[in-house]
């Protein structure tokens, strides 16, 4: 870990605060923008001896304004202003040097005045030093002094180096016991020049060999497994600069895979299965991807399918590779493939193309496993494989396997076991796969499948001449959208109104929310309650939380706060609803109005969970003002910051975060923004919605009650 380095105007902007005293007609000028009269005030002062007159002097002639003639005046100021004891001036003089402003290029210089604020505490100039150390600019380039540095500075703690994940134990420990060495009174130059000076001799023992390798190289040479396997995947990756080379990754990884590590046995496996780094050796890699098929490794499971199907380096075994693959079901895409391969096939399994459509759509929305070895992605040859399967099947079986790959789908982000769908899958035939066709018609308009609506409109078709509601409702939204079909306002209300007349829910949901919002019809709160009411007492989900919505707000309907809370409870115990998000939301603000913080901050805190850009800013204003939650200005900043993805709530989250973030220091609100990052990535679209919710909450509930406001997995 690399503190940031602060900009060189806000180093020289620091030092105006300390030259203050004793001049205030120059200080005075410089705010009205008069740099003349500035100079004019500062020069007797420097003359007369005053290292901040001097200092102050020389900023104002460095940057250009007053005397055009200035610059070589200035550095002769600084000059005058470090030798006679200024450290201001000796640490501009330091980034001078460094950068070759004014001055020439000179590290060296630049060292010396470093050295020499050092000894006397300055904290800035460890700061510089470690920059230099980190860079190998006039010293050896040593991460051990240089990260030992930034914690000697404090801008580095010891928690935020363990954290960091890019050293090994014993690196670390050298790192903290140097910085403890150079803390000791009147010890500091004479701890660091024994510390260069095995600097030289580590850098000659191991000559260009990249930072983040280096790193490593002391735990990875005394057996840590961990490091060694870092070490190969920086190699096979070329990652952290680190140029790629995957035969020294090899070298890494097979030392990690002789001491016994998992890790470096499945890599080795990948390397001998793919031939990179290696010869290509299908033998060895089925040798090694055995050893780890019992310790459930993901991914080994699909690959030791993969090699008993083709026959990679052991006899071809379709039983042993339908046993394999169904573990690695959800696993990665191209074993999906080849499981989809032998139900066409009916290799190992009983023949069924739905099934094996069904497989094949879903490792054709996934890239190959290849990627891994840090290879190109290659084409996923499923893709092809789909369109070869459609053109053996009718329609409706299409149909059906798009259905059961969403299923799938689901399943794989832990909603549903995927091995009981494909099971139950594998028991049907034709048109009992427990699947409706309306069903099978309403998932195709509503995931906006162009490909696939002429196949929604076959299957609508009859069931419409059967009077079935749900269909009206699906044909009347395809005509009202122009999914498919040209679009059609008259006979898509035709088609809405006889799927109400049979107390169809999302028909009178719809109607609800065409009253609700004045669309088509007169804007009318009690016709749009009713309407919901009705569709709420069938069990529509979205319905039951309008009803809430309107009962806590009195629109439409006499005010009842009691009544809505039922509601929004009734609405929550619906599984799968997509609206809860919606429902905690709704409770949080009737409690809100009834002062009861505690309530309202709970349900918030599970609506922000599930991505609700509005709740997680309402939830940071009650961190801010410690209502319902303990006052919390990093979780105020924090929560703001994560709603600030959202274009709606975006004003009020980005001030929101600058008032709470004027109660942290720089230091707080930097440790704290890897949390902002990784609540953000918990996408309600990403995976699992509720296991990303669970993940949020803990996250959210282990900063709460951690002394730095932040704690995470």
């Amino acid at each position: 870990m690399i503190p940031k380095v602060r900009p060189i105007a806000a180093l020289f902007a620091a030092y105006a605060i300390a030259a203050q005293a004793g001049m205030p007609e120059a200080l005075d000028a410089i705010k009205r923008n008069d740099f003349n009269t500035a100079t004019i005030e500062l020069r007797p002062l420097a003359k007369q001896g005053s290292t901040e007159a001097q200092v102050l002097l020389a900023r104002v002639l460095n940057s250009g304004q007053g005397d055009p003639q200035s610059k070589t005046e200035a550095f002769s100021l600084f000059q005058m202003a470090a030798n006679a004891g200024n450290e201001d001036a000796m640490l501009i003089l330091a980034v001078l040097y460094e950068k070759g402003e004014t001055a020439p290029k000179n590290q060296q210089e630049s060292i010396k005045w470093l050295r020499v604020l050092a000894e006397r505490s300055n904290s800035k100039s460890y700061f510089l030093l470690a920059s230099k150390y980190a860079d190998g600019l006039g010293v050896p380039q040593s991460v051990v002094i240089s990260q030992a540095l930034y914690i000697t500075s404090g801008l580095l703690s010891k928690e935020q180096l363990r954290a960091d994940g890019g050293f090994g134990a014993m690196t670390i420990d050298a790192i903290l016991k140097l910085a403890e060495d150079l803390r000791k009174p009147n010890n500091f130059l004479a701890t660091l020049d024994r510390a260069t000076s095995k600097a030289v001799l580590f850098n000659e023992k191991h000559p260009n060999l990249p930072n983040a390798v280096k790193a490593r190289i002391v735990d990875a040479e005394a057996g840590d497994v961990a490091s060694i396997v870092k070490i190969g995947s920086l190699y096979l990756y070329g990652e952290q600069q680190v140029a790629r080379d995957p035969k020294l990754a090899a070298y890494w990884f097979q030392r990690a895979a002789s001491l016994g590590d998992p890790i470096g046995r499945d890599y080795m496996a990948n390397l001998y299965l793919e031939g990179v780094g290696v010869d290509k050796d299908y033998k060895k890699a089925f040798e090694l991807f055995s050893g780890l098929g019992a310790q459930g490794k993901l991914g080994v499971e699909g690959k030791l399918g993969v090699m008993y199907k083709d026959g990679l380096g052991v006899p071809q075994d379709f039983v042993k590779a339908h046993y394999w693959l169904r573990k690695s079901v959800g696993a990665v895409g191209e074993n999906l493939f080849a499981l989809a391969q032998m139900y066409e096939e009916g290799s190992g399994v009983e023949k069924n193309t739905v099934i094996a459509l069904s497989l094949a759509r879903l490792s054709a929305s996934k890239h190959p496993d290849e990627f891994k070895l840090g290879m190109p992605r290659a084409d996923n040859p499923a893709v092809a494989f789909v369109q070869v399967l459609k053109l053996k099947l009718s329609p409706y079986e299409i149909a059906v396997a798009s259905k059961l790959a969403s299923q799938l789908l689901s399943a794989s982000v832990g909603n549903h076991n995927q091995l009981e769908l494909l099971d139950l899958a594998a028991t049907k035939r034709g048109d009992v796969y427990a699947i409706s066709p309306v069903e099978v018609a309403e998932h195709f308009v509503h995931n906006y499948d162009d490909e696939n609506f002429p196949l929604a409109l076959k299957l609508l078709e009859p069931l419409i001449e059967q009077n079935n509601s749900q269909a009206q409702y699906v044909l009347g939204s395809m005509l009202e959208d122009g999914k498919g079909v040209p679009v059609d306002a008259q006979k898509a209300n035709a088609l809405f109104e006889l799927a109400e007349m049979q107390g169809n829910v999302d028909a009178l949901t719809r109607k609800g929310g065409r009253y609700f919002r004045g669309e088509g019809v007169a804007q009318d709160f009690s016709k749009a309650f009713e309407s919901y009411e009705k569709a709420a007492n069938r069990g529509g989900a979205f319905a039951q939380g309008k009803v809430a919505a309107m009962l806590a707000d009195g629109m439409g309907v006499n005010r009842d706060t009691r009544l809505a809370i039922t509601w929004y409870e009734k609405a929550l115990a619906i599984p799968d609803n997509y609206w809860k998000s919606d429902a905690y939301k709704g409770l949080a603000k009737i409690y809100i109005g009834e002062r009861s913080f505690l309530k309202a901050a709970q349900y918030f805190k599970k609506a922000a969970a599930m991505s609700d850009k509005d709740a997680q800013l309402a939830l940071a204003q009650l961190y801010y003002e410690g209502q319902g939650v303990p006052r919390n200005m990093k979780l105020a900043f924090v929560l703001s910051k994560v709603a600030q993805r959202d274009g709606n709530h975006k004003a009020k989250a980005v001030a929101l975060s600058a008032i709470a973030k004027q109660n942290l220091s720089v230091d707080e609100a930097t440790a704290i923004e890897q949390l902002v990052v990784d609540l953000s990535n918990l996408d309600r679209y990403s995976g699992s919605i509720q296991k990303d919710a669970d993940m949020f909450l803990e996250m959210l509930e282990a900063a709460e009650t951690s002394n730095k406001g932040y704690a995470t997995k």
